[in-house]
């Protein structure tokens, strides 16, 4: 069964979502998550339809440099994604992976847009 979270940089706290992007669209889901209000009216303000790749992005960026780390696992697999430098990222998530992963899970950390990333065994 796969999983989806957004985790919070400031402190490690996670909330489990069906859809990223539909989450933080939510209003209260994103006030809950500590965005600031203009990021949440912004947020809320966006179309409520499918997004294309484009926009998904754009968003999940966003949201990621409001301090969120986005999370996406499945048994035995799982990758964090942020803008955060994977230096900071990697400590705010162990709590995290030490609460939900068993032992040989293949972890892949990306820094986003560009940056760098790397895949452990966990």
């Amino acid at each position: 069964m796969k999983k989806a979270a957004w985790i919070e940089a400031g402190n490690g706290r996670w909330h489990w979502v069906e859809d990223h992007v539909d989450w933080i669209r939510c209003p209260e889901c994103a006030r809950s998550a500590g965005l600031p209000e203009e990021a949440v009216l912004r947020f809320a303000a966006m179309p409520h339809r499918e997004a294309n790749r484009a926009e998904r992005t754009a968003t999940l960026l966003e949201a990621m440099r409001h301090g969120l780390i986005r999370f996406n696992g499945r048994e035995g697999d799982a990758t964090f994604e942020t803008t955060l430098p994977l230096s900071a990222a990697i400590p705010l998530v162990s709590p995290f992976m030490a609460e939900h992963f068993g032992s040989l899970t293949m972890v892949r950390f990306s820094q986003l847009p560009d940056g760098p990333f790397i895949t452990i065994l966990y």
